[in-house]
């Protein structure tokens, strides 16, 4: 039996109908919603372990950056601080973090999605590589003065880190995939983007 095109969708509305007016097979459940204290409260130790490391660290690197001359000196223009200002102040903000990450670790999650591999949080190893990439590239800039080239690449190789981990795919593979499109296009070969982008 042949169908024509307004048969075929005559068919599909009826279908679609019978569908929405049926009980459902299975009860339909929404996850608990969970108030504001209820998903930070196990975290807030995070928070105070990063707040107290930072904020400790903070003036103990100032005093290391004051000792080793690792200041940033007013030069009237692109620098437009009246007074010079030590560095080193995003060590003691990563130490912060890097302290959090390690208490996170040892907290079990508010809420399990299914398919979640454990109770605790996750943290991929390319996250704190490419955040200890970033850190040194702004230490070595800030004793030795890199250039813009070098710095640009440091920051490639921390996001090679994470894309290799399969950090942030979702959101790059938009970006890259008409990128490589382009790319084929201009040079005439077949579009490649690998799998694991």
């Amino acid at each position: 039996m042949v169908c024509t095109p307004l048969a075929q969708f005559a068919l599909a509305q009826f279908a679609l109908a019978q569908v929405t007016t049926a009980p459902a097979a299975l009860p339909q459940f929404s996850p608990p919603r969970l108030s504001l204290d209820e998903v930070l409260s196990p975290y807030i130790f995070v928070f105070y372990v990063a707040f107290v490391v930072a904020f400790v660290m903070t003036p103990l690197m100032g005093l290391v950056a004051r000792h080793y001359s690792v200041i940033d000196e007013p030069d009237g223009g692109r620098k437009m601080h009246k007074w010079p200002v030590a560095y080193l102040g995003g060590v003691a903000l990563f130490l912060g973090w890097i302290c959090g990450m390690a208490i996170a670790q040892y907290l079990k999650l508010h809420r399990i999605q299914p398919g979640w591999p454990t109770h605790y949080p996750v943290i991929k190893f390319s996250v704190v590589v490419g955040a200890i990439v970033i850190v040194l590239l702004g230490l070595w800039d800030d004793i030795r003065k890199l250039s813009p080239r070098a710095k640009i690449a440091g920051q490639l190789l921390a996001a090679v880190f994470l894309l290799v981990d399969g950090v942030g795919i979702e959101v790059t593979r938009p970006l890259l995939t008409p990128l490589a499109m382009r790319v084929a296009q201009l040079t005439g070969t077949a579009p490649h983007v690998p799998e694991w982008l």
